[in-house]
């Protein structure tokens, strides 16, 4: 009997390949056997609803079966890394050769149903945060994924530190937090850091098979191991402490703060400053510490009495 049905889209397979949060290959299967070769990256496209976008760059596996590999650039859903993203593959024949079977049937334009989710949860960011208590001192690291793990059971003993800083903080809990902006993408870890430090230096690896295996999940796909994951700092300084320093005569000139990590020179303003007594009328950093900065301090009288706080 003769073959006069064309194949056409069975089916649509998502995946992040190079690891970064972002869907970057479909592998496409057809309702049989296409001729090898007659897959071109021009007829396809993707749909850009829903606020995903994203181009097809080529075609891989094109060798004469039913699955052939369909490779894709900037795919994001709303600007952002989103390996949940379920795309639509749009098909139209060009002028070229057309999607046939073996039999030399065409597949008619179409478009696939949405793509089935087969791309892990990637951390895209990974942040360190004084988010508790705003005292100086380092509570938070959350890791944002590349989509939705709220069917996670996240264990602190997945994760571990490193960096110079990593023997003074400890991983005490980890759970997923649970903010709608966030859309249920990121993990917290509670963390046990030293006082007065907002300035670790810190990096996050994270083992998929201690531990539950694959306890960060999107529900299908568990996350992938990363190891050494830079920390971004997000933890802003504090006044740790404040000291009058007293000149020759006796009289208080200068106040000396101290913060909770270095400061950039730039951002510190007499202007932002303001005293119980007098004005901050200058400011010059320490010369032996980097979180140490002195601030002029005018009165009127200057006298041994004045405390400014």
């Amino acid at each position: 009997m003769q073959d006069g049905a064309a194949p056409t889209l069975a089916g649509v397979t998502t995946a992040d390949r190079v690891s970064d949060g972002t869907v970057d290959n479909l592998t496409v299967t057809f309702t049989e056997a296409v001729a090898a070769g007659s897959v071109e990256a021009a007829d396809f496209a993707i749909d850009s609803a829903d606020g995903l976008s994203g181009t097809v760059s080529g075609v891989t596996d094109d060798d004469g079966d039913a699955t052939v590999n369909v490779t894709l650039v900037n795919v994001t859903l709303a600007g952002q890394a989103d390996t949940g993203s379920n795309p639509t593959l749009a098909y139209a024949s060009g002028t070229g050769a057309a999607v046939q079977d073996a039999a030399g049937n065409r597949m008619a334009d179409t478009t696939s149903d949405p793509a089935t989710d087969g791309a892990a949860p990637y951390p895209v960011q990974i942040t360190m945060v004084d988010g508790l208590t705003a005292d100086g001192t380092v509570d938070i690291i959350g890791i944002r994924y590349s989509e939705n793990v709220s069917a996670s059971s996240p264990e602190a003993v997945d994760y571990s530190l490193g960096g110079s800083d990593a023997d003074a903080v400890t991983i005490d809990e980890a759970s997923i937090f649970d903010q709608a902006s966030m859309n249920d993408s990121v993990v917290a870890l509670n963390v046990t850091a030293p006082a007065n430090d907002t300035g670790l230096d810190l990096t996050l690896s994270y083992d998929a098979s201690a531990g539950a295996s694959g306890s960060i999940t999107d529900g299908s796909n568990p996350a992938v191991s990363v190891s050494d994951r830079s920390i971004r700092d997000a933890a802003a300084p504090l006044m740790q402490s404040v000291t009058t320093v007293s000149f020759g005569s006796g009289t208080v000139g200068m106040i000396q703060v101290v913060f909770t990590e270095p400061v950039d020179d730039g951002t510190v303003d007499p202007g932002d400053f303001s005293l119980s007594t007098g004005s901050v009328d200058s400011v010059r950093k320490s010369l032996t510490m980097d979180n140490q900065t002195q601030l002029g301090w005018l009165a009127s009288p200057r006298t041994p009495a004045s405390h400014p706080t």
